[in-house]
């Protein structure tokens, strides 16, 4: 791993901006980390092995800006890009930028401030879903107001939604005393789900606010579109349930688990074509049955259009997987 440039001082936010060739919207990225109110950060370029314009893009902004740091490596795929920039960072939080996704300027510096003041280990806010160049709000709870610190009811609803860990700031201490961390598998994507759940469920304080900081582009190209790694969404899961039961407490959050993997899976069967989509809601309602048959499926917090979706899955996959496209189809729409 080579660093192309230090510079450590008194730094209050590290942001990491995992990078493969991902020149076409690099620059707004990283000029909206170059703008930040806060003036007391670094930006991590993280190049996972470019081989198009962004190592040029990324130089370019660290000659004019030593904050920015360069860390290129082979490329080995996200979970192992982030944890070296976890391990690289010195501020005192850090933030995740997507590298085709852009910021607002006073995020790091309301995001810090707030975190300082309630001693969170977690700092969230709101985003918005940029897609046909227009910005379209998108709230994660259900509230009117800040949250100092969430309840456990909260937590859970937040673990059941897509994970959106560019939203948050994580105070890097917490991060690396409970050792969390990505799934590191080269041949692997979606690595976002079990680093979004094993961050909140260890969490001791999460400010929350309905602010909204972060533009989340939505293009033709990036991975969450992609029909590739049916099953990466699995062992995301897996990797959340080995988290959990290694520290005893799988119990605790088991009903948020299962009914975050009914919506995991339900969006994994939408975005594949039909006969890999029937394979893969086998293996899911074969995950089912085993966290049955170990106790740890736990309907709770299910409501009954969830119940009689996981009816379909299992009775009817045919219709739960028309069920689920339908929708995708009208959410994208």
């Amino acid at each position: 791993m080579k660093d192309e440039a230090s510079g450590k001082s008194e730094i209050k936010v590290s942001f990491l901006v995992p990078i493969y060739n991902a020149e076409r919207f690099l620059t707004p990225c990283l000029e909206s980390l170059h703008t930040q109110t806060l003036k007391e950060i670094e930006v991590l370029c993280l190049n996972d092995g470019s081989s198009d314009n962004s190592l040029t893009i990324m130089r370019q902004y660290a000659q004019k800006d030593s904050r920015f740091r360069i860390i290129s490596k082979k490329n080995t795929g996200y979970g192992d890009t982030m944890n070296q920039g976890i391990r690289g960072a010195c501020g005192e939080y850090i933030g995740i930028v997507e590298a085709d996704d852009f910021i607002e300027p006073d995020m790091a510096e309301f995001l810090y401030t707030h975190a300082q003041k309630y001693q969170a280990d977690i700092a969230k806010s709101d985003y918005y879903l940029y897609k046909h160049d227009r910005d379209w709000r998108q709230q994660l709870l259900p509230v009117t107001g800040d949250q100092p610190n969430l309840q456990v009811a909260q937590v859970e609803y937040l673990l059941t939604r897509p994970a959106t860990i560019w939203t948050a700031l994580y105070r890097r201490e917490f991060l690396t005393e409970q050792q969390l961390s990505f799934l590191d598998l080269s041949d692997h994507r979606f690595q976002d789900s079990s680093f979004a759940f094993k961050t909140l469920a260890c969490a001791h304080r999460v400010y929350y606010t309905t602010r909204a900081f972060y533009h989340y582009r939505q293009h033709p190209g990036q991975s969450v579109v992609s029909r590739a790694y049916p099953t990466a969404i699995l062992k995301e899961y897996q990797e959340t349930e080995r988290f959990l039961r290694e520290r005893g407490s799988l119990q605790d959050w088991a009903a948020a688990l299962t009914l975050a993997k009914f919506y995991g899976y339900k969006w994994n069967t939408a975005r594949l074509p039909y006969s890999i989509a029937r394979k893969f809601v086998t293996l899911a309602t074969s995950d089912w049955k085993k966290m049955q048959a170990e106790e740890i499926y736990q309907t709770r917090l299910f409501s009954w259009r969830e119940s009689f979706d996981t009816f379909l899955a299992r009775r009817l996959p045919e219709a739960f997987i028309i069920k689920a496209k339908l929708a995708r189809w009208k959410e994208r729409g």
